[in-house]
C-alpha cells in the first residue's frame, strides 16, 4: 500500500499478486483525485490508473491459457481541468504446441460516452529455434464509427545468444510499411529495439497503436548503470523514462584491518539516484 499528495490532491494505492502453477492474479485498487498530478506541469500530462484494476490468467492445461482483465484510467485534459475516466475490459486465449502458438483477444473500452470494440488474432511458428514467424490481424471499431483493420507480419532471427534481428511489415488503412529492430547484449551495453502493439482506449480512430519501444542499459564502469526506455501511454502517445544508479561499499574485508570489524560485520552502504522523466516524442 502507498499514499501521498500530488498537486494538492490525495492519492492511495493498494495491490495484490498471487501466483500458482494453474492461475495467476494481479489486482490493484487506486484512489486518485480528478486533478492529481505527480508533477505540476503544463505538458506533458500522463495517465494514471484508478479504481479497480485486475488481471487473471487461468492455465487449465500446460498448452492453454485463458485471461481476463479490467483496467480503469484517468486521462488528464489540461491543467486545472477534470480528467477523463476510461475503462478497458479484456478477454484472451492462447494455445501452444508442435512449434505453433495461436492467440485471440477481445477488447471493450468506454470513455466520455464513446465505446470501442477491438479484436486481435495471432499465429506464430518457431523454426529450428532460430527463426520465429508471427502474423497478427487487428480490428478496431468505434460505436457507430469507422472500422480499422491492420495486418502485421514479424520475422525474428536469433543469430546468437547475444544478437537477434527483427523485421516487421505493417499493412493498415491502405498503406504498407517495413520496420527493423533487434536486440544486442554485451557486457557494457544492452540494446533492444522492438515494436509493440497497444490497445489505447483514449486514442481517436484506430485504438490499436503500434510504436517503437526502445530499451537501453549502459554500465560504463564499476557499479554505475544508466537506463533509457520508451513506452506507450493509454492515449497512444509515446513517452520515455530515464534512470541511473550505483552501489557503494565501505568496510574491512580482512579481520583486524579495523579494530572490532571483520568480514562478518561488514558495513554496506548503498546509494542510488533514480530520476524519471516523461515527455511526448
Amino acid at each position: 500500500m502507498s499514499g501521498g499528495v500530488g498537486a494538492n490532491h490525495g492519492y492511495f494505492a493498494s495491490s495484490l499478486t498471487a501466483e500458482k502453477e494453474w492461475i495467476s492474479v494481479k489486482a490493484a485498487y487506486i484512489l486518485a483525485g480528478d486533478q492529481f498530478r505527480r508533477i505540476s506541469v503544463l505538458s506533458p500530462l500522463t495517465s494514471e490508473v484508478d479504481h479497480e484494476n485486475i488481471y487473471v490468467t487461468f492455465r487449465p492445461r500446460q498448452f492453454l491459457a485463458l485471461s481476463a482483465g479490467r483496467q480503469n484510467f484517468l486521462q488528464p485534459v489540461g491543467q486545472g481541468q477534470t480528467s477523463i475516466l476510461g475503462t478497458v475490459n479484456e478477454f484472451s486465449a492462447s494455445m501452444a504446441g508442435a512449434g505453433f502458438t495461436i492467440g485471440a483477444a477481445l477488447f471493450d473500452s468506454h470513455s466520455q460516452h464513446i465505446g470501442n470494440t477491438g479484436t486481435s488474432f495471432s499465429l506464430g511458428r518457431d523454426i529450428a529455434d532460430r527463426v520465429k514467424l508471427n502474423a497478427d490481424f487487428l480490428r478496431s471499431r468505434a460505436t457507430n464509427g469507422k472500422a480499422y483493420s491492420t495486418v502485421l507480419g514479424t520475422i525474428r532471427e536469433i543469430i546468437s545468444p547475444r544478437l537477434s534481428l527483427l523485421q516487421l511489415v505493417n499493412r493498415s488503412d491502405g498503406h504498407s510499411s517495413v520496420s527493423f529492430g533487434g536486440d544486442l547484449l554485451t557486457n557494457r551495453v544492452v540494446l533492444g529495439v522492438e515494436y509493440q502493439t497497444i490497445y489505447a482506449p483514449f486514442r481517436a480512430g484506430n485504438q490499436f497503436k503500434q510504436a517503437l519501444v526502445l530499451n537501453i542499459h549502459l554500465q560504463p564502469f564499476g557499479n554505475i548503470s544508466a537506463n533509457f526506455a520508451t513506452f506507450v501511454a493509454p492515449d497512444g502517445s509515446v513517452k520515455y523514462t530515464a534512470s541511473d544508479g550505483t552501489i557503494l561499499y565501505r568496510g574491512a574485508f580482512m579481520q583486524g584491518t579495523v579494530p572490532g570489524m571483520t568480514a562478518a560485520t561488514l558495513l554496506r552502504f548503498i546509494a542510488s539516484v533514480v530520476s524519471h522523466n516523461y515527455i511526448d516524442l
